[in-house]
């Protein structure tokens, strides 16, 4: 229900405060969009069925 943008800026306020409180903040950042031209479409349906989703 937010913005990219504000998302951003929340990221951008929780990293300086950890290193203003000494702490040493880690982010990993996956880029998924690709992610399902890799796989077989009937798998990922028959897996969803079978999970009843």
């Amino acid at each position: 229900g937010r913005s990219t943008e504000h998302a951003l800026l929340e990221l951008i306020d929780h990293l300086l405060t950890s290193m203003d409180k000494n702490d040493c903040p880690t982010s990993i950042f996956i880029d998924l969009t690709k992610e399902f031209d890799c796989l077989n479409h009937n798998i990922l349906i028959h897996k969803l069925k079978h999970y009843n989703l």
